[in-house]
């Protein structure tokens, strides 16, 4: 995993993933703080801790690869992906589509 600098850790208890990360509240903070490039990279243990819908997760990782922002999840189904690299940006189109990420 590459060296990085935590900035804010945002912690949604009691909000459902099934919300658009935009309109929970730490999500929209998160948005935010992305958007006015304060953090350029986000880390998440697993992908469905930020979404369970898929339109949702291909939505806000276009609009960060747009502005350079790496997605960082510890556990994709027992591998790290890092959107920062190539074989990570290949490989996350199919993320919403694979069942791995999805909550059990």
């Amino acid at each position: 995993m590459r060296s990085l600098e935590l900035v804010h850790i945002h912690v949604e208890q009691g909000v459902s993933g099934k919300i658009p990360l935009k309109q929970r509240p730490e999500g929209m903070k998160l948005v935010q703080a992305i958007s006015k490039k304060r953090a350029k990279h986000v880390l998440s243990l697993k992908l469905d801790r930020l979404f369970r819908s898929a339109a949702d997760a291909l939505d806000q990782t276009a609009q960060w690869e747009k502005g350079k922002t790496a997605l960082h999840v510890i556990d994709m189904g027992g591998t790290a992906i890092d959107t920062a690299s190539a074989t990570g940006r290949c490989s996350s189109p199919r993320w919403p589509g694979s069942r791995r990420w999805s909550a059990t």
